[in-house]
């Protein structure tokens, strides 16, 4: 999950990012194959990236989201 002005603060949009990410409007939810690996390249030793696992259960449901673009 990355904030959109984070993103923009790494000179990323949501459209450097494929439909395989999601979107709640605020936050992308990077697709762990290839658009995070995009992220995690464009911050490069720039700044500490803390990762999170979470599996999608009933309750948060990324899948039930918009898909970006």
């Amino acid at each position: 999950k990355v904030n959109k002005q984070t993103l923009e603060d790494f000179e990323l949009t949501p459209q450097h990012f494929s439909r395989h990410s999601y979107t709640d409007g605020v936050d992308l939810y990077l697709e762990e194959d290839c658009d995070a690996v995009i992220f995690i390249r464009a911050v490069g030793d720039k700044a500490e990236l803390i990762f999170k696992e979470r599996e999608c259960n009933d309750e948060f449901n990324v899948r039930a989201m918009q898909r970006n673009k």
